[in-house]
């Protein structure tokens, strides 16, 4: 493998796989009981509505775990397929909208599988907050990437 290959700017092919990573990893910590988890760091393990986390006021630690999570993954997505969808005469709002969804999607597939896991519960108030996340995420790259129409002309 050169070290060329890995130089300059992700290309889609690479974001996707990274957004399959990463949704990889958000199922699996979806799934680990947040207790044990605590005790085995040696820290002690707090219920999730716990707003004593030090992050900012009204939000607990594990709604801003949602947030990130899923505004990760709609980064990664967005990534993915905003260059096929500009070639195919997409507009960004409709991708937008398509990354969106699909986050939102993965993350209420997520909640319905905690449903069947003993030391979680799935939560339509954190399947919102997942496409919350999946906003931010997708409105943070747009901004960072400066898209609008005045920069596009």
């Amino acid at each position: 493998m050169s070290r060329g290959r890995f130089r300059g700017p992700w290309s889609p092919r690479r974001a996707r796989r990274a957004a399959a990573a990463w949704l990889v990893v958000v199922v699996l910590a979806s799934v680990v009981d947040p207790a044990a988890v605590g005790s085995a760091l040696g820290g002690t393990a707090s219920a999730a509505g716990d707003t004593g986390t030090g992050v900012p006021v009204g939000i607990d630690g594990y709604t801003l775990a949602h947030v990130v999570a899923y505004g990760v993954l709609a980064w990664l997505v967005s990534h993915g397929i905003d260059r096929e969808q500009r070639k195919s005469g997409g507009s960004t709002l409709r991708t937008a909208i398509l990354v969106v969804a699909v986050a939102t999607a993965a993350g209420g597939a997520v909640e319905l599988l905690q449903t069947g896991v003993a030391a979680r519960s799935g939560s339509v108030a954190d399947a919102a907050v997942n496409g919350i996340g999946a906003i931010v995420g997708v409105v943070a790259r747009s901004a960072l990437r400066g898209d609008s129409k005045s920069k596009k002309r």
